[in-house]
């Protein structure tokens, strides 16, 4: 992983691990929350149901988004891996990472 932040679901930024430019990890943050509630809304529009997560893939690398899983819906976790990463791995740290951090987070 390069980059793991996890944030509000507002999109503000409440820890981050990894390097990131001045103000990268707020602009990742916010638009990580945004990118994943448009997934959520587009899988439940397209009668798909649940969107469980949200994943790009790009020429310089994969990004991970998850909900940590709460009845509130508070969090996001967002991890951005190299593209020589493997997307199942990266995707299954993601998601074992959010079921524990609901374990701890109110």
């Amino acid at each position: 992983m390069e980059l793991v932040i996890l944030c509000y679901a507002d999109g503000r930024p409440l820890a981050t691990v990894g390097e990131a430019p001045p103000n990268h990890a707020e602009r990742v943050a916010a638009m990580a929350s945004s990118f994943l509630a448009l997934s959520e809304t587009f899988a439940k529009e397209a009668s798909h149901g649940r969107c469980s997560y949200a994943t790009i893939t790009s020429a310089q690398g994969l990004l991970v988004a998850v909900r940590v899983p709460s009845p509130r819906k508070l969090y996001v976790l967002c991890a951005a891996a190299s593209r020589s990463d493997n997307l199942a791995m990266i995707l299954r740290r993601t998601l074992d990472c959010a079921d524990s951090l609901a374990t701890v987070l109110p």
